[in-house]
């Protein structure tokens, strides 16, 4: 298994996060063939809303690796602003108004900005 520590982003000088409403919480981004080794932009499930999916255990979201050219799978370990979550449901675009993620109410969060995920860790394994 190989782990690489990707380089910290800095947020905009104009940024406002307000402490008490910030929930960060470590989940795992499973890496489908082909895609591109990065966060923006993707958009991979429905079932809880139109976002990007995170999960809290490894497993999940190795089930959703292909295996590459060289026989191995790729997810990131990543940093993820959930603040106020809700449950999702297929038809949201975005969360409801004064929530930031919806959830399935257990293990998943799907979030809906780019600057909400940030891939601290590129695992690599076999």
């Amino acid at each position: 298994m190989v782990v690489t520590v990707l380089q910290p982003t800095r947020l905009p000088k104009n940024a406002l996060i307000e402490p008490m409403l910030v929930s960060m919480v470590r989940l795992f981004f499973g890496i489908l063939k082909g895609r591109k080794k990065k966060l923006d932009h993707v958009r991979v499930g429905t079932l809880y809303g139109c976002g990007v999916y995170f999960h809290a255990h490894a497993k999940y979201s190795h089930d959703y690796t292909k295996l590459g050219v060289s026989g191995e799978r790729t997810m990131f370990l990543a940093r993820v602003l959930i603040g106020k979550t809700c449950i999702g449901n297929p038809s949201m675009k975005v969360p409801p108004e004064g929530f930031d993620t919806t959830t399935n109410g257990d293990h998943i969060f799907v979030v809906y900005h780019d600057a909400a995920a940030y891939g601290e860790y590129l695992i690599t394994y076999r």
